[in-house]
């Protein structure tokens, strides 16, 4: 038997499996559900805390998350990976953008010709004027490159969210 070409989604899941059943085997993740700290009803508060300030929280802007989801072709994950945070990460600083997240699924970077890697990225913007500063609508440059990118996937998806309680303050 010689090496193998790559790491389809099937050698992945059986790999998860094996460690599933041998994590369980352990007993409950080898300890990680363990109570490590004292219930919330039982943590007190120093007398001479500062007490958090309600109108400072109301104050604050509501979070909206960018959602970037895309599915890649096969053996391209690492490659988009990187190339998307490279462009993304140049813009993030001058466009209020914080990267919360950087998501692949499976967590193996796939390489066989049958198997595709999803990549998430999650941003957080305080309101919508970061928000509306970071989308580049009409921006030949940005356009330009996601044509090139897309040469490299097989779908994407981009979505809006944010919590209830800041959808309510987003709809005064």
């Amino acid at each position: 038997m010689g090496e193998p070409d790559g790491v389809s989604r099937r050698d992945f899941l059986k790999v998860g499996a094996v460690a599933g059943c041998a994590a369980m085997t352990m007993g409950v993740l080898g300890g990680c559900a363990e109570q490590n700290t004292a219930p919330e009803a039982l943590v007190e508060e120093p007398e001479d805390a500062p007490k958090e300030d309600a109108s400072a929280e109301q104050a604050a802007a509501p979070m909206i998350y960018l959602i970037d989801r895309m599915v890649v072709k096969p053996g391209k994950g690492r490659e988009v990976h990187d190339a998307y945070l490279e462009r993304l990460e140049t813009v993030a600083t001058e466009k209020g953008m914080t990267l919360e997240h950087a998501i692949v699924a499976p967590p193996i970077w796939l390489t066989d010709a049958e198997s595709n890697n999803t990549l998430e990225f999650i941003w957080s913007f305080e309101g919508y004027g970061k928000l509306a500063a970071a989308i580049s609508y009409g921006d030949a440059s940005v356009t330009e490159w996601w044509r090139g990118l897309e040469e490299s996937l097989e779908s994407r998806d981009r979505s809006y969210f944010s919590t209830e309680a800041d959808v309510e303050v987003l709809n005064r």
